[in-house]
């Protein structure tokens, strides 16, 4: 009767915990930048989501004010810089070009730009000109 000497082994040895350990630093280390990553993406994201926002409130707040008074301008709201140029267009009386453009620094101190433009035709009826 042969009989087997089987040694039961509970726990793990020192290198299997420095190898879990291992996996476990470059795996969170990757969810760390992933993370990071995204945050900053949203940010970008939200930011030139508020400079569009900018962007057509002026458009339709420079439509409402009437042809004849349309005028080139710019004002700051908040950490943005909006400026709207008003430009006749050659040959026809009738029409005017804007160019909404909107500035913006990051964190990081970059300069971030967003332009809308449009054009606005005068109405024939007398009640806004």
């Amino acid at each position: 009767m042969i009989i087997c000497n089987k040694i039961k082994r509970r726990g793990m040895t020192i290198m299997e915990v420095l190898i879990a350990m291992a996996i476990s630093a470059v795996v969170l280390t990757g969810i760390a930048a992933l993370i990071i990553g995204s945050v900053r993406i949203n940010n970008i994201t939200n930011d030139r989501r508020e400079a569009a926002e900018l962007a057509e409130k002026k458009i339709e707040e420079l439509r409402r004010i009437g042809f004849s008074a349309l005028a080139s301008g710019a004002d700051t709201v908040g950490s943005y810089t909006r400026e709207w140029v008003v430009s006749e267009i050659s040959g026809k009386p009738r029409i005017k070009y804007i160019e909404v453009t909107i500035r913006w620094n990051d964190s990081k101190d970059r300069e971030h730009v967003v332009v809308f433009n449009t054009t606005i035709y005068r109405n024939a009826y007398p009640y806004k000109s």
